[in-house]
């Protein structure tokens, strides 16, 4: 009985300090962490207590679980997939032009082109958070 007692002082001594744990300044988890910490105040001022409640779980997943390095290379991996994407449409296009496509289908393909390369663009000046 007593080992039990003392696993269960432990488990609820190590969440009482995991929850007090801080993301490291300055990096993109901080930007994260910043960024639902905004959305924590709006949503305290509009009183929409499940959304705070929802932005308070994700901000303790941040502190808990949140590496730099992990978000700069998943940001790197969405610009990644963004560019193929941008190079399938280009050959989309060009496909479409060679065989002498109605104006229509290529001017469809020129805006899912277009929409490509502006999705790229933003995920490029973005940063990893």
């Amino acid at each position: 009985m007593k080992s039990w007692q003392s696993i269960l002082a432990i488990g609820c001594m190590s969440m009482a300090f995991g929850a007090a744990a801080q993301p490291v300044p300055g990096g993109p988890c901080r930007a994260k962490y910043d960024s639902i910490s905004a959305e924590i105040e709006q949503a305290k001022a509009h009183d929409q207590k499940y959304r705070l409640r929802g932005l308070q779980r994700a901000q303790n997943e941040v502190v808990n679980h949140c590496r730099d390095d992990k978000l700069v290379a998943e940001h790197g991996r969405k610009i990644a997939r963004q560019e193929k994407v941008v190079a399938e449409r280009q050959r989309e296009l060009a496909e479409a032009q060679q065989k002498g496509a109605s104006k229509d289908k290529l001017a469809r393909r020129a805006s899912k082109l277009q929409a490509a390369q502006d999705e790229l663009q933003r995920l490029k000046a973005s940063g990893p958070a």
